[in-house]
């Protein structure tokens, strides 16, 4: 698969796995950051990329996001890269809560 083009950037986000695996997803401004977390569990889950039982937290610059908010609310824009990362992982530390 092709590296993304600037144009298909401007239309999709991606969402990295805890092991570093990528996918694209389309950019919906008004669609919730939990809704796009519970999604990526899910597919990475199947993919075998993470463990969904465990919980998680979608991360954008180091800055977990609020599961309550749109993308757009939360500053999320098209070709961003939203992380997914465990929300306690004993001795590999915590990802940092909101303040």
């Amino acid at each position: 698969m092709a590296p993304s083009s600037q144009g298909h950037d401007q239309e999709s986000i991606t969402l990295v796995a805890p092991n570093g695996q990528t996918q694209e997803e389309r950019y919906h401004p008004n669609e919730k950051v939990g809704h796009v977390l519970k999604k990526a569990v899910d597919d990475f889950g199947r993919a075998g990329y993470l463990n969904p039982s465990l919980q998680y937290v979608l991360v954008m610059g180091g800055t977990p996001l609020n599961e309550g908010q749109t993308l757009a609310e939360a500053g999320v824009r098209p070709g961003a890269r939203l992380s997914v990362r465990a929300k306690d992982i004993p001795g590999d530390g915590a990802a940092p809560g909101p303040e």
